[in-house]
């Protein structure tokens, strides 16, 4: 957060230089923005690198508890049905459903486990896809970005629920992911961060100043050329009525 904000401040102090008149000093802090951004760079890779590590021994843990988990209770409640519903609802796959507990029109503990482990994926899949979205549009823009870890790190977890606004949070839980900062300011979800993509105002959207060539600053330059080619048409027909007048 410190080193961020540092490169900050130092791009804002490098464009009050002008490289002409301080070519030494304005060479100078650009070296210096260089280093430490590449040092950034390392460190944020670095970290990425180790949380991967843990995440991976997190999900083998996680896998073996929750197949120890699933073997227990297919074994505890083999021969009861989770719930029953009318035979001609789950037919012609009756007694795939009723598995293990062969009761007609029953759902098994098997059948209902499955499902309920679908259901998980499809949502996991669904906020993973978001979290890639927006990963990989920051990486097209060459926008420095560091993923927090909030499924294993409860510090984490804390740190977003009291940095979200009110508005945001759910009643029970935390928010659910992305949710995006620029260090604490918050910046917005996954539906804010699309309207700012599709209107172009992602860097605004980021609180980030748009680099020459963007679309949001070509497309306001655009503008104000416009305003100034009706101000100079404006003068020009003001003048001839004038000298008309005259």
């Amino acid at each position: 957060m410190e080193m961020r904000t540092e490169i900050q401040n130092m791009k804002m102090e490098l464009s009050t230089i002008s490289m002409m008149d301080e070519f030494a000093r304005y060479a100078r802090l650009e070296r210096r923005i260089n280093k430490m951004t590449d040092q950034l760079k390392t460190l944020v890779k670095s970290r990425t690198a180790q949380q991967a590590k843990m995440k991976w021994i997190v999900n083998i843990v996680f896998y073996i508890l929750q197949a120890a988990l699933m073997i227990s209770l297919i074994l505890k409640y083999y021969a009861d049905p989770v719930t029953v519903v009318p035979s001609k609802w789950i037919a012609p796959l009756e007694r795939l459903v009723a598995f293990p507990s062969g009761i007609a029109g029953g759902v098994g503990i098997t059948c209902w486990l499955v499902v309920c482990n679908k259901v998980v994926a499809i949502i996991l899949h669904a906020i993973k896809k978001k979290q890639q979205d927006v990963v990989g549009f920051l990486e097209a823009l060459k926008i420095d970005y560091a993923q927090l870890d909030i499924a294993s790190n409860e510090d984490n977890r804390k740190w977003m629920r009291e940095n979200v606004p009110g508005e945001k949070k759910p009643t029970n839980g935390i928010p659910l992911p992305p949710q995006i900062f620029n260090e604490e300011m918050y910046c917005g979800d996954y539906d804010t961060f699309f309207e700012a993509k599709e209107d172009n105002s992602v860097y605004e959207f980021l609180g980030l100043t748009p680099p020459p060539g963007s679309k949001r600053k070509v497309a306001e330059e655009e503008v104000q050329e416009e305003e100034e080619e009706d101000r100079v048409e404006d003068n020009h027909l003001v003048s001839e009525v004038n000298f008309i007048l005259e």
